[in-house]
């Protein structure tokens, strides 16, 4: 199911980040939030557009990271957090 999806892909996220065999950069965190978004993890999705906001895990955020999260709320009916994400664009 997609609890499934997104826990695997999270997993090897991690697991790919750890061994150096993944690049933290733009393309790998925002593969990560659109497949919590799919899964119904939109805190975990805001989390990772958190964390290249203020440039901890990777730098930059780009507007497929924005969208992804904002997605990501959407599908979890949180319209006041993808306003909010809106409004920071």
């Amino acid at each position: 199911g997609k609890s499934g999806a997104w826990e695997e892909a999270w997993h090897l996220f991690c697991t790919e980040l750890r061994t150096g065999r993944l690049e933290p950069n733009i393309i790998t965190f925002n593969s990560m939030m659109d497949a919590f978004g799919k899964g119904g993890e939109w805190k975990r999705a805001l989390s990772l557009l958190e964390e290249g906001l203020e440039g901890k895990s990777y730098s930059g955020v780009d507007v497929i990271g924005f969208n992804a999260a904002i997605s990501a709320c959407e599908e979890a009916a949180k319209w006041e957090e993808a306003l909010e994400l809106l409004r920071n664009l």
